[in-house]
């Protein structure tokens, strides 16, 4: 059995690649004095178990990239949000979709472009917001 990769991304450009198990991927920045324009992530979560992609309040800033979205039953995640209606708050960031070459990419607050590679039909529930 393999075990799942818990993966922290920042300031700067990374690739993280998970593997067959699940995987989690938290994404942003929130390291004082750094410009959240210069944090950038292309992240694989891997085929197999479900992964997690997503972002804690207050974290969100930068350009991510994710390649592997529909290769598993995988979520991207917003925590610490605490919205009143959680679908409502997902349809706010589908309402910022653009889709262009087989891609979809969507803001979160304003200051995080997450474009999903190879995904035209994001929905609600791709989504869990806590």
């Amino acid at each position: 059995m393999a075990g799942g990769l818990s993966a922290w991304t920042g300031a700067g450009s990374q690739t993280v690649i998970g593997g067959s198990a699940s995987d989690q991927f938290y994404l942003g920045t929130a390291f004082q004095g750094v410009d959240g324009a210069t944090a950038a992530a292309t992240v694989t979560g891997g085929t197999g178990a479900g992964n997690l992609f997503g972002m804690l309040v207050n974290h969100t800033a930068g350009n991510f990239t994710i390649t592997d979205f529909r290769a598993a039953d995988n979520k991207f995640f917003l925590y610490n949000y605490k919205p009143a209606d959680s679908n409502a708050a997902a349809q706010s960031i589908l309402n910022t979709a653009t889709v262009s070459g087989g891609n979809t990419s969507v803001m979160i607050d304003g200051t995080a472009k997450i474009t999903f590679l190879g995904v035209t039909d994001l929905k609600v529930s791709d989504f869990t917001i806590s």
